[in-house]
């Protein structure tokens, strides 16, 4: 695996079989500035203007990037916030804000404890009907969001231990959602 630095006027790949690692666009000049890799040996005559080749081992790759990882990471953990949105759905940010309140006194309430439930009763109430019933659902929802939460989290951090316990830099950048 060569990994090389090419400015250029986009991001997009010269070619296939070219894998871009890591942008950076000059705000003064705005040149743009790639690292890639490839498996592609002779990398001068497929692509024009100005090339470096920066090196073929981890430890000069690391040397002059030391952020790779972090924004490998930083992409996992991108993806990650995304899935975990979308499993929200429709649910704005402010109405989500009270969902652990509303799972306390839903909790609370089908206990039989009807105390500091002053919110679930004026739920129930406005949606018209019983606060038992809107109880077990806030109790239901929870719960599947709960494990639907757990599961891309787990997936997450699987993804983040592959990366910290990769043998080389190629294989910790080759980790990836499926």
């Amino acid at each position: 695996m060569t990994y090389f630095i090419h400015k250029t006027k986009s991001g997009t790949a010269p070619q296939s079989g070219y894998e871009r690692i890591s942008v950076y666009r000059n705000p003064e000049t705005s040149e743009i500035w790639v690292l890639w890799r490839t498996d592609n040996t002779d990398i001068r005559s497929a692509i024009e203007g100005d090339v470096y080749i920066v090196g073929e081992d981890d430890a000069t790759i690391n040397a002059i990037y030391p952020d790779l990882l972090l924004q490998k990471r930083s992409r996992i953990r991108a993806v990650g916030a995304t899935k975990l949105t979308n499993i929200a759905g429709e649910y704005m940010p402010e109405e989500r804000e009270t969902w652990a309140e509303q799972k306390d006194q839903a909790t609370r309430w089908l206990a039989g404890d009807a105390s500091g439930c002053e919110m679930l009763v004026a739920f129930a109430a406005g949606r018209g009907i019983p606060t038992d019933a809107l109880a077990q659902g806030i109790v239901d929802n929870n719960a599947l969001f709960q494990v639907a939460s757990g599961q891309i989290m787990g997936a997450m951090y699987a993804l983040l231990d592959q990366v910290n316990a990769a043998p080389d830099l190629n294989t910790a950048l080759n980790v990836e959602w499926s």
